[in-house]
């Protein structure tokens, strides 16, 4: 694969993590806020409750961070077709 085949891929990605992030996006804030809502009604001493809400709170962070990742590396790639682009036409 060239390299302005695999930006064009990344480009392609970002694209789609982009839409994911716009229907995600509302659900991930919700789940967040539940999620931190039960962390905070569990009792101190219950600590495998308070660890597994914490779990879940990290895994949904880290999905939604990795589409955030995904998002701005497509538009990175774009960035960089375009400025090769411009050198092209000179």
């Amino acid at each position: 694969m060239t390299e302005d085949e695999q930006l064009h891929a990344l480009v392609d990605e970002g694209k789609g993590a982009e839409a994911a992030l716009c229907h995600f996006e509302g659900a991930y804030l919700k789940v967040k806020a539940r999620l931190l809502e039960e962390f905070e009604s569990t009792k101190r001493g219950d600590s495998k409750a308070r660890d597994e809400v914490w779990r879940e709170l990290q895994a949904l962070t880290r999905i939604f961070e990795e589409l955030q990742f995904t998002a701005e590396t497509g538009q990175a790639a774009k960035q960089t077709l375009l400025e090769k682009l411009k050198t092209f036409i000179g």
